[in-house]
């Protein structure tokens, strides 16, 4: 998908689900590189951007028009839900 406006006052990105192995967020920095953040049930919450159940990753300063790439991988079939939040939302 993709946001052609992205939300005020929104900062983080989540992916309400709980049986998605791995996510893979391509979040762009201010230099246009991407950064990759790894969240999913298979990924510990040491290595997570956020220490939360639901897969969380910040996106604060995104540059306008900004891409951002999300990669799963999953053994069963899907359904989520993707949501621009802040912090106080959770």
């Amino acid at each position: 998908f993709r946001l052609t406006e992205l939300p005020k006052n929104k900062d983080i990105l989540v992916i309400q689900a709980h049986n998605i192995d791995q996510v893979d967020f391509f979040i762009p920095n201010t230099r246009g590189e991407y950064i990759l953040k790894r969240s999913g049930s298979s990924i510990p919450m040491s290595e997570r951007d956020s220490q939360h159940r639901a897969f969380i990753v910040s996106v604060g300063d995104l540059p306008e028009n900004a891409s951002v790439f999300i990669k799963m991988k999953s053994d069963i079939s899907l359904q989520f839900g993707v949501s621009f939040q802040n912090f106080q939302e959770l």
